[in-house]
């Protein structure tokens, strides 16, 4: 499991939109009335360290197709800029079995470099029944591997729910979890970083699932509604497969 590689490095982006109804404080009007909106962009090969060294005219930020400008251009150097880390252990969509092997793998990230975490860190345990949240960051990676195994037993006893319904229960429940994390690292200053260990949620469509045309459409705008929400409250969310595939 890697899920370190991607926090080397940001590219601050900022465009122009159009006005927009679900815009936030967060994203400052400009005199014309249109909205600036900053984006966190990491740039990885399919293979490897983040690219480095690239421009401005080497990226085209597109909103329905139609490009926007780019009125301003950083390059924030990962490791060196104010930021704090979410580690966001999933025992919902996970198989129990597998949990093991999920822990086994954090485990060996926060103890790595002899436990010296790059910024700040907090631990996240997503259940059946609620997400849980430290409200302390840390870097000391050893404290934090002590705080997971403490909650190993309970994970492993959480069965995962099977089934179309259970599917999209557990759908529910993330994006409710999901929703709660959000809305506690809304208020904190400067840039957050969310890793959710999970392997993805499950697919809706085909003859074997009961989602609806309309339920799936519903899932999309929910989706699409906390795609906003993270990038409003610049949050970026990467997803990590404990199974490393």
């Amino acid at each position: 499991m890697f899920i370190n590689s991607r926090l080397d490095l940001f590219l601050l982006l900022s465009s122009l939109c159009a006005p927009q109804g679900s815009a936030r404080q967060n994203n400052s009007a400009t005199p014309s009335g249109q909205v600036k909106i900053y984006l966190d962009v990491v740039v990885t090969p399919k293979s490897g360290p983040p690219v480095r060294g690239l421009q401005q005219q080497d990226f085209t930020i597109l909103d329905d197709e139609v490009p926007q400008t780019i009125t301003s251009f950083e390059f924030v150097d990962g490791r060196k800029a104010p930021m704090e880390v979410v580690l966001l252990i999933d025992a919902v969509n996970i198989g129990s079995r597998d949990v093991a092997a999920q822990l086994g793998g954090i485990t060996r990230f926060l103890k790595a470099d002899g436990g010296r975490l790059a910024h700040p860190t907090a631990v996240a345990f997503l259940t059946d029944q609620e997400i849980q949240f430290q409200e302390q960051f840390s870097q000391d990676g050893n404290a934090l591997s002590a705080e997971v195994d403490q909650r190993t037993t309970s994970l492993r006893n959480i069965a995962q729910r099977t089934g179309s319904y259970a599917a999209a229960a557990r759908f529910q429940i993330s994006l409710q979890g999901l929703r709660r994390l959000m809305a506690h690292e809304d208020g904190r200053p400067g840039r957050k970083v969310i890793l959710w260990v999970f392997p993805g949620w499950p697919v809706f469509s085909g003859p074997q699932h009961m989602l609806d045309a309309e339920q799936q459409q519903q899932a999309f705008e929910e989706i699409v509604d906390i795609s906003t929400g993270l990038r409003e409250s610049q949050i970026t969310l990467y997803t990590v497969d404990p199974s490393g595939s």
